[in-house]
């Protein structure tokens, strides 16, 4: 097989199971405030089009708008538990997309490669809850008064630990 034979969009399980994670923060926001769940339906559309036609700064630009998403809820006032598992959703959306697009990049869609990417995504999944868990429960045990603000830069000091470990 020649290397132009080589088809090097991201892998379909990469772009599925970001699309699942945007789809499911979707579904988790509309129980609230349908204005934030726009954010996230343009986010889910960019993902779609983007990682299925190897599109990465379309895909990307996805990720953002669930980014911009979560800070909306923030400021409708979501529940703690809801923006964590957002947090941790969006997350994962994006390192299975990063990880879906570098797998095609280097060896191409047509590899199984099924196996790796569910134990990525799989670890990926469980380190984010486990931070989650840790903020929230800060969160529950912490004095009255202490301001959202704080867990809020938490939660991205532990996005930008996961960028800076993917450099």
């Amino acid at each position: 097989m020649r290397d132009e034979d080589i088809d090097r969009r991201p892998t379909l399980i990469g772009v599925v199971a970001s699309t699942f994670a945007a789809f499911a923060i979707g579904v988790m926001f509309a129980q609230y405030a349908l204005v934030v769940v726009a954010p996230v339906t343009i986010g889910l559309v960019a993902i779609i089009i983007g990682g299925f036609r190897g599109m990465r700064t379309l895909a990307f630009f996805g990720i953002t708008m669930l980014v911009i998403s979560m800070i909306m809820a923030g400021l409708y006032n979501y529940p703690v538990s809801t923006l964590l598992a957002a947090g941790v959703l969006t997350v994962v959306a994006w390192d299975m997309l990063q990880n879906g697009f570098s797998i095609g990049q280097q060896v191409g869609r047509e590899i199984d490669t099924t196996r790796v990417e569910l134990l990525h995504g799989g670890t990926t999944l469980l380190s984010g809850t486990v931070v989650a868990a840790l903020i929230y429960g800060i969160y529950v045990l912490s004095p009255p008064g202490w301001p959202l603000q704080a867990l809020i830069l938490a939660m991205l000091a532990a996005l930008f630990l996961v960028i800076a470990i993917e450099l």
